[in-house]
């Protein structure tokens, strides 16, 4: 846990360094929006009054795009973040002019003066400074707000994250929390064992099949004809390049067969399995080959493929010999998958439902455990000096144990657990202390931890108090 909390400090850190990235960052691409504004600029969103303008969310909203790496990150989702960025930002800086949060010219002069981008050998040089700023197409006026704002938003992220600290005996505290073992007693309540119980009607297995057919479709299979070119196998006085020319023009020029080209060129056509768009073996895998097998042009309309290079000794020409499309599969053929997973739904519901019983009979009395385990054909488990981290149980029968409060001698605290293959009902026996030695990187990050959720509630009050109103 202690690793966890360095983790989310290391985070915080990194929105601290933002606001030094923000500076530098708009030396440089600032002027979009800066610039952009020669004409009217729709209000995508007002904040207590003050505008957030279209062309500035777009501008950051395409600069963190062309940050992203990754593909499936959800575009409505970044905008939305964004968006939300933009609005804190106002907030944080109306409140600093609320609070009398200021920096003087000179000091603004300072931040400046010690610009990397601006110095040459360690220096200031106006030269520099006003080429940068040409090239952006920026003022020195419009430069300095946009500093003004960065420095005075950050002067209250620091006034309210660095001004955590924390007391010896929080951090004694947090670490006898960490280092706590727990024995509890828990009864497994798999699905699997309920849904053999469950009776499941053919007009359910009906229903189920006429509202789910699109999961009960084949999958489309084709057969391919191929004309295949190896350079370890070509015939004496022939070019493999030569011929790969050839045999990319001549099955071009008769699309409907390869046979006019194969036998032109002294080559066979060979014919595959049957292969669906997940491909085959060997070759048939090429993600190419299974693209072009099932492309429009090759498999609607009866083509022959380009030319398909396998490797640069070896290539392919390919076409479709039998297409055999996806059809719904007739409901005697999956009514037994149908069966399966309706049973399997209502044994997950009946598990619920049990656990659900004996947690609530245990709530009123936990010397009732024996006598409910016999009542639902179950066993009691036990584990002991369970630790928060530990491998040996399902991760959620061990965040359940260590969720309850400490329990009493004489009285164990029930939990539920919703585990992997169904529930789990725990009773909590016992807490058993533990010292871990402490050490400053840990007093650092319970700091910066608590500083974050700081900060946290700090704007969101300011936006529960705001006046913000998004266009639509």
């Amino acid at each position: 846990m202690l690793q966890d909390i360095r983790d989310k400090a290391q985070g915080w850190v990194t929105w601290l360094i933002i606001g030094v990235i923000i500076v530098v960052f708009a030396l440089f691409g600032i002027s979009y929006y800066l610039t952009s504004n020669g004409g009217a600029d729709s209000t995508l969103a007002t904040v207590n009054g003050d505008p957030i303008t279209q062309s500035s969310f777009n501008y950051m909203y395409q600069s963190i795009s062309r940050q992203q790496t990754d593909a499936s990150v959800d575009t409505n989702a970044l905008k939305q973040q964004v968006l939300q960025s933009l609005i804190s930002r106002q907030l944080l800086l109306q409140s600093a002019q609320d609070l009398g949060f200021h920096i003087s010219v000179p000091q603004l002069n300072q931040v400046i003066y010690s610009m990397a981008p601006f110095q040459v050998d360690g220096q200031f040089s106006m030269p520099r400074y006003q080429a940068i700023l040409q090239n952006a197409g920026i003022t020195t006026d419009q430069l300095r707000t946009e500093l003004l704002t960065d420095i005075i938003v950050g002067q209250v992220q620091q006034g309210v994250t660095l001004s955590q600290f924390v007391l010896p005996n929080e951090l004694a505290q947090l670490n006898a929390a960490i280092g706590q073992k727990r024995d509890i007693s828990y009864v497994l309540l798999p699905s699997s064992k309920f849904a053999s119980a469950a009776t499941i009607s053919q007009s359910q297995i009906q229903a189920y099949y006429e509202a789910n057919q699109s999961d009960f479709y084949t999958t489309e299979q084709v057969q391919l004809h191929y004309i295949m070119l190896d350079a370890s196998h070509m015939p004496k006085g022939q070019s493999y390049g030569d011929v790969g020319n050839q045999l990319a023009n001549l099955s071009y020029e008769s699309p409907s067969s390869l046979d006019a080209t194969a036998k032109q060129l002294g080559l066979s056509v060979s014919s595959t399995g049957l292969i669906t768009q997940k491909g085959g073996s060997g070759w048939l895998a090429n993600p190419q080959v299974i693209q072009a097998a099932f492309s429009d042009s090759v498999l609607k309309q009866g083509n022959n493929s380009a030319i398909i290079n396998l490797s640069p000794s070896q290539c392919v020409v390919i076409r479709v010999l039998k297409d055999i499309p996806s059809t719904l599969k007739p409901l005697s053929e999956v009514s037994n998958q149908i069966l399966a997973i309706l049973q399997g739904q209502a044994g997950q519901q009946l598990a619920q439902q049990t656990a659900s019983a004996m947690l609530a009979s245990l709530q009123q009395d936990g010397s009732a455990a024996s006598s409910l385990a016999k009542q639902y054909g179950l066993k009691w488990q036990q584990a002991n000096n369970l630790g928060r981290n530990s491998t040996n149980l399902d991760p959620a029968i061990v965040d359940a144990a260590f969720s309850t409060a400490q329990p009493l001698a004489t009285h164990p605290i029930p939990a539920l657990a919703t585990t992997t293959n169904g529930f789990a009902v725990i009773l909590v026996n016992k807490a058993i202390s533990t010292n871990i030695a402490s050490n400053p990187a840990d007093a650092l990050a319970l700091q910066h931890a608590w500083a974050v959720l700081d900060y946290s509630q700090y704007t969101n009050a300011l936006t529960v108090k705001a006046s913000i109103k998004v266009n639509s």
